[in-house]
């Protein structure tokens, strides 16, 4: 999901990256109409200097006016050279800006499919996972069977007095995004039907139980195995009343699954007394000692 965020943020940032692109190519057109008209005007200079050459080089006998005057001319061409190798030193640091700028622009438009790419496979993928993909639909079509089993078990416990049911839901969160929700609520009879944090531990202890077991049948029976052993931690801060529905629960389950062997947990001497089999560890100087 990090990785998904992470593409999605890419994303928004393509529309700003389209913008340089865009201002990137407009510079440079402009700095490639700059570079050859220069070019233009630097062989023009050059042309005219080598036609100075060319005059200077057919003169023979001069006179002090003419030498004079080719001083000057002389000068004149060398200031002109010095002038279009300036300008050619402009033009070639412009050309380099321009190569750079379309490098950098080739770097960047490389940079831009490739996350264009990306962030169009993970929308395959945030799309198979979304409200309607495809472990969305699994789980809207095997609930009704871990219903089925769970309040089969429930019922077991409770002498068909509790059952148990599921709640899927699409909540709407800001920016209209979707957020799936799965919620557990407990049915008794004669009382209100209330969600499962709202329930007594007792009927918690029940209830979880019951979807623990339905989960784990419907999950044995699709490998074709059968349960053989099944180990429970005591659940925490129960009363005497939920301790007692607690153990209720594990004779209804040992009635269910004769061939499960079921090993509790527990502190309690009380819940412990319910058990026809104990093996007890106890903390000694020497370490810990196993009573059977």
């Amino acid at each position: 999901r990090q990785q998904l965020a992470h593409f999605i943020e890419s994303e928004k940032r393509i529309p700003v990256q389209e913008e340089r692109l865009n201002g990137l190519l407009s510079q440079k057109e402009t700095l490639q109409d700059a570079y050859f008209a220069l070019e233009g005007q630097m062989e023009d200079l050059f042309n005219k200097i080598t036609d100075l050459k060319e005059e200077l080089a057919g003169l023979d006998s001069l006179t002090e006016a003419e030498e004079a005057d080719i001083r000057n001319r002389r000068a004149e061409a060398a200031r002109a050279i010095e002038e279009a190798q300036m300008r050619k030193g402009s033009a070639q640091q412009r050309l380099d800006d321009v190569t750079e700028l379309r490098d950098s622009l080739v770097s960047c438009t490389e940079r831009l499919n490739a996350t264009a790419a990306t962030l169009s496979m993970y929308e395959v993928l945030k799309t198979a996972f979304s409200q309607d993909g495809v472990p969305h639909q699994i789980i809207r079509n095997i609930i009704p069977h871990i219903r089925e089993t769970a309040n089969s078990i429930l019922g077991a416990m409770t002498g068909g007095t509790m059952g148990v049911d599921f709640v899927l839901d699409k909540v709407t969160k800001g920016n209209n995004n979707e957020k799936a929700t799965l919620d557990v609520v407990i049915e008794e009879y004669g009382k209100t039907t209330l969600p499962y944090t709202s329930k007594s531990g007792g009927e918690k202890v029940k209830a979880s139980l019951a979807v623990i077991l339905a989960l784990a049948e419907i999950k044995t029976s699709a490998a074709g195995i059968q349960l053989g052993m099944l180990f429970i931690d005591e659940p925490p801060f129960l009363d005497a009343d939920g301790t007692d529905a607690y153990v209720d629960a594990l004779e209804t389950i040992r009635q269910r699954y004769p061939a499960v062997k079921i090993m509790a947990i527990t502190h309690d001497e009380a819940m412990k007394a319910r058990f026809s089999q104990a093996i007890t560890v106890v903390k000694t100087e020497a370490g810990s000692k196993v009573i059977y």
